[in-house]
């Protein structure tokens, strides 16, 4: 409907359209944020106090096991093993955009309109579930369990959405809302676990290379997808690969993690020291 409105194309005006939240958020985010708890207004005085006491212990308790320094964060064999895990993930996630459009195809003729809809069906189910997901996770401490079993089930749902799309095309649309329910629902607890495992600005740079090295996966998994499509003329074979890649990181992300302290909170010495700041506080 804004196609032609100040003489730029539909196309375009979408662009603008989601470009200036975005712009908008960095614009207020300097003014709304602070660099350190004790300069954050919108908490009562207790909170920051009990704030700024919890992370000095941590950071206390963590600064024991190495350095964190810029470089570290770089080198540290964590950083290196969460990067390939988190490669497999993204590779996965892939897979959810690919098949969307076929699956909504399949449903009927739409208009745009009504395709925006539809698509937003998926996304809204899977942001209901991360916010209870995610909270389950910090609750219990059990990041490297909570991000498997997600990736599981986001494997699980794309083999139901590819072989269920010739049976029932609605039945395919549950399949792929229950993958977009696992790929988001990972994504939250996986990335925590390499920010409990750094520290200072060892994890600013080790997130930075796992975000970087681990997003290579969406620009390698739409060759090897291709390929598996030429090579066997089926969509069918792409997300069974996209599957696997789901469920192995799953496995070992969850054999990696489980007994470590940013795999399983109970095993970290920072909570120890965090709750011997107030108990009370520390779940």
């Amino acid at each position: 409907q804004m196609d032609g409105v100040m003489g730029l194309q539909g196309w375009q005006w979408l662009y603008i359209i989601e470009g200036i939240p975005a712009i908008a958020l960095g614009l207020l985010t300097p003014i709304l944020m602070t660099d350190r708890p004790r300069d954050a207004k919108w908490l009562e005085a207790d909170e920051r106090n009990w704030l700024t006491a919890t992370m000095d212990a941590e950071l206390a308790a963590k600064s024991q096991s190495g350095k964190h320094n810029f470089m570290a964060g770089l080198k540290d064999k964590r950083t290196l093993v969460y990067s390939a895990l988190y490669f497999g993930l993204v590779c996965g996630i892939y897979g959810l955009g690919l098949w969307m459009p076929t699956i909504v195809a399949a449903l009927g003729k739409f208009s745009t309109a009504e395709v925006g809809f539809i698509v937003f069906i998926p996304y809204a189910v899977a942001a209901v579930f991360v916010y209870f997901w995610s909270k389950r996770a910090d609750r219990t401490g059990k990041r490297a369990w909570h991000a498997s079993v997600s990736m599981v089930l986001a494997g699980v749902g794309l083999v139901a959405a590819g072989y269920l799309l010739p049976v029932n095309p609605f039945l395919a649309m549950v399949g792929l809302t229950l993958s977009a329910m696992g790929i988001y629902g990972a994504i939250a607890p996986f990335l925590s676990m390499p920010s409990a495992a750094l520290t200072g600005a060892a994890a600013a740079s080790g997130l930075a290379l796992v975000n970087s090295l681990g997003n290579l996966g969406g620009f390698i998994s739409p060759y090897a997808v291709g390929l598996l499509k030429d090579a066997t003329g089926s969509n069918q074979s792409g997300l069974l690969f996209l599957s696997l890649c789901l469920c192995i990181t799953a496995v070992a992300t969850y054999l990696y993690a489980r007994r470590r302290p940013e795999g399983d909170a109970s095993l970290d010495p920072a909570v120890a020291a965090a709750a011997a700041v107030d108990p009370a506080k520390v779940s």
